[in-house]
């Protein structure tokens, strides 16, 4: 279980979802909130080499049973 603690606003993470939960396995995002339901993301889109990584204008939310497994990014 992930814990809702270890998780920061600001932080990037890379989602893996349990199977048949989302129409895609996994989502690469900015941590909006975090609670002990879940989280929201701000999803990333990759766009060509030279714009790179895109924030989506519209948010995640990602309930906690539905996390496979996450990579979470808390440096720059």
């Amino acid at each position: 279980m992930i814990k809702p603690e270890a998780m920061k606003t600001g932080s990037i993470v890379s989602v893996d979802f349990v199977p048949r939960t989302a129409p895609y396995s996994c989502c690469i995002g900015l941590v909006k909130v975090v609670d002990k339901y879940g989280i929201r993301i701000n999803p990333a889109k990759w766009e060509n080499d030279e714009e790179g990584i895109i924030l989506s204008t519209e948010d995640l939310y990602i309930p906690w049973i539905n996390i496979n497994s996450m990579l979470v990014c808390t440096e720059k």
